[in-house]
């Protein structure tokens, strides 16, 4: 039973991370999402900027943030980056 118990823990996680990642970042404009692969040099702002350059980067660098755990990338690193909804 317990097993049983620890290997219904264990997909419920796994099915919250999945979604977390997977489902697109909603914050009023932002409602879709891409795949970015990180290159050498790439900052969160820098990223959020190719994204949309004609927006504000910071509310995507602060989703950014929470999906990162921080600031630190790492080339070929993959991040879901929100992108502008059509």
């Amino acid at each position: 039973m317990q097993r049983l118990l620890s290997l219904v823990i264990v997909v419920l996680v796994a099915m919250l991370l999945i979604t977390r990642v997977a489902m697109p970042i909603v914050d009023g404009r932002h409602t879709s999402a891409t795949l970015y692969v990180v290159k050498r040099g790439d900052t969160l702002v820098s990223i959020a900027e190719q994204v949309d350059p004609n927006a504000n980067p910071y509310p995507i660098v602060a989703q950014l943030e929470k999906q990162t755990h921080g600031t630190l990338l790492f080339p070929g690193e993959r991040i879901v980056v929100p992108t502008a909804g059509r």
